[in-house]
């Protein structure tokens, strides 16, 4: 994981799942990642993949419990077109218990698409075409909707090469708190202005990561999926 200078990135407690990593990250608008790449962990089909996931949003209240706005990101290896697969620990099961923790899917919204019904892919299996998912997502708080500023996905051409999955970017007005005047700090409210900032996430094979300045954070449990979080 890497943030752009003016932001820095700190290691959260590992929690008891597999393939989730929190990370708080600090700057002009601080919130805490919880960054996830969802894989198998052995025993039952129902605590694989998708299932740490649920597991780990219904386990960890904390991550959800106080003020700091919570985004949920990376490969969920899931989708809602696979739930007849899974009992209890699916995909719509997952979007479920966000949408109760008021996290939402920035594609899902900014593209006005329901979950299993995506137009665009993230994921091609084995790089091939004609095999293609999205299985990968960003869920940002309900308080960052009107801050949307654009979502974007790679196209296949471009990263055929570099990995089975294409980046999801997301594009968020950062907007500065403001009294119940509604004036910005040491700032009248003609001074006041939004400054975007972006989100990518990435999934990468042998792909090098950028160098200073920026703030790196390698979580060891994740060693060949990277997600990279630029925010300039």
């Amino acid at each position: 994981m890497v943030a752009a200078p003016g932001w820095t990135l700190e290691a959260g407690r590992r929690p008891t799942q597999k393939w989730i990593a929190p990370v708080r990250v600090h700057g002009p608008m601080s919130f805490l990642l919880l960054a996830v790449w969802a894989c198998p962990v052995g025993g039952s089909r129902e605590k694989n993949y998708v299932g740490q996931t649920f597991e780990s949003v219904t386990r960890h209240r904390g991550w959800f419990a106080d003020a700091q706005p919570v985004v949920m990101c990376g490969d969920f290896n899931s989708n809602a077109i696979w739930d007849h697969r899974r009992k209890i620990r699916n995909h719509s099961a997952v979007v479920k218990l966000l949408r109760e923790r008021k996290l939402f899917s920035e594609y899902h919204a900014f593209f006005s698409e329901e979950h299993g019904k995506e137009t665009k892919s993230t994921y091609y299996f084995w790089h091939t075409k004609d095999r293609c998912f999205h299985i990968d997502y960003i869920f940002v708080p309900d308080s960052w909707a009107s801050q949307l500023k654009d979502v974007t996905i790679g196209r296949y051409e471009d990263w055929r090469a570099t990995s089975d999955h294409v980046p999801v970017v997301v594009d968020v007005a950062e907007v500065e708190e403001r009294d119940n005047r509604g004036i910005a700090p040491s700032r009248t409210l003609s001074a006041y202005a939004s400054r975007p900032f972006r989100i990518r996430l990435y999934r990468l094979f042998d792909h090098p990561l950028p160098h200073a300045p920026y703030h790196r954070l390698r979580c060891p449990h994740f060693q060949h999926h990277r997600a990279i979080l630029v925010l300039p």
